[in-house]
């Protein structure tokens, strides 16, 4: 009998996958990393409330991160803008100025 057929030969002999399924492979890795958003405390919400509006009114920088299910995202900068009707602030940092809606926000503390 041939090395071919016998034990996994005929399957090790023939090793392909199409794009598709490694597509599908990475994509299945991908939400295996996926993390929930986590639930926020109503009192630790208002004391992040707090230290963000004191940087908008005195211009002293902050860090906040933000709520992503596949990495953390932190940013350092000041507060140059709040808008209560859309429930989002402008972050300033460097030269960049990012909108951030206020429940994506999971921690505020100093920079």
């Amino acid at each position: 009998m041939s090395k071919k057929l016998s034990g996994n030969g005929m399957w090790e002999s023939s090793r392909m996958m199409l794009p598709e399924h490694r597509e599908r492979i990475l994509e299945e890795r991908k939400e295996l990393r996926k993390k929930e958003r986590p639930l926020m405390d109503e009192q630790v919400v208002q004391e992040y409330f707090r230290l963000l509006e004191e940087s908008w009114k005195t211009g002293r920088e902050i860090a906040v991160r933000v709520y992503d299910p596949f990495e953390t995202i932190e940013i350092s900068g000041y507060v140059s803008q709040m808008d209560p009707f859309l429930q989002r602030l402008k972050m300033v940092h460097g030269f960049r100025r990012t909108w951030i809606d206020f429940s994506d926000i999971i921690w505020v503390g100093p920079a």
